[in-house]
């Protein structure tokens, strides 16, 4: 090749270069914010703790979460909540979950299931309400209560995190009466 043949071979690479590195001017008023998962973890694990003390762990499949701090569990999640001596007071299990960073609120819902270890007692339901900062869980659909004597049932539910004890806010159907 000759230094001519060269020089314009060179000087059509640099134009072809220059033609395609040019870019459109973007109206940033025009172009849509980002609003989706920033992050999506699997199999996750989620610790509150007390004192340095584990007060709940939370475990999931899929943990989505966005730029604003809320985060989705499209697949589940399982919390173990332990009493302050370590030992596991309740179960809380749901098919979907949400938590709401502006509010510190985690929200589960599809088959709810609340296993207490210390009371004997299961709560269903398919929506609840959970606060960390408040240790305390509500709900103002349909629940049931099973203890190892009776069946209750009503609307809306207020409890502590452990469900140590709970106040049904408008129950149904029958109860025993204990004298």
């Amino acid at each position: 090749m000759t230094t001519r043949t060269l020089t314009l071979l060179f000087a059509f690479v640099l134009a072809s270069l220059s033609i395609a590195c040019e870019r459109e001017a973007v109206n940033m008023d025009e172009v849509e914010p980002y609003e989706g998962p920033w992050l999506i973890s699997f199999n996750t694990i989620t610790y509150y703790s007390d004192s340095a003390k584990v007060r709940v762990k939370i475990t999931s499949d899929t943990q989505v979460q966005f730029e604003n701090g809320d985060a989705e569990y499209p697949d589940g999640l399982f919390l173990i909540f332990y009493e302050k001596d370590g030992t596991q007071s309740s179960t809380l299990r749901a098919n979907r979950g949400y938590f709401n960073k502006k509010d510190a609120l985690y929200t589960v819902e599809d088959n709810v299931v609340i296993n207490s270890m210390v009371k004997k007692q299961i709560l269903n339901t398919e929506l609840l309400n959970w606060l960390p900062n408040e240790r305390r869980i509500y709900t103002d659909r349909f629940v049931t209560i099973e203890t190892d004597d009776e069946i209750l049932k009503g609307h809306g539910l207020e409890a502590p995190e452990d469900f140590s004890t709970y106040r049904i806010l408008r129950p149904t159907g029958s109860f025993a009466v204990k004298n």
